[in-house]
């Protein structure tokens, strides 16, 4: 891997700009590719409700920030 890095380095920069961008155009249609995959799945009616466990940690996060900020408010009150 060292290796490759240092021919990487030793290119001039427009071909490593290019290397970076068709690296960074892969790495990202592969994710993008994975969440299309994934979307039948997380709209689908199944019986465990996939999607209502996905939205708990906003919930969870949402309640926290509110109560901080309640308690925020409150000591800047007295």
């Amino acid at each position: 891997m060292n290796d490759l890095i240092k021919k990487i380095q030793k290119k001039p920069k427009h071909v490593r700009s290019q290397i970076i961008m068709v690296t960074s155009l892969v790495i990202t249609g592969i994710i993008v590719l994975f969440w299309v995959y994934s979307l039948p799945y997380r709209f689908s009616n199944n019986e465990q409700g996939g999607l209502k466990e996905d939205i708990k940690p906003f919930k969870i996060l949402s309640e926290t920030l509110s109560d901080t900020i309640g308690g925020i408010s409150d000591t800047i009150k007295r």
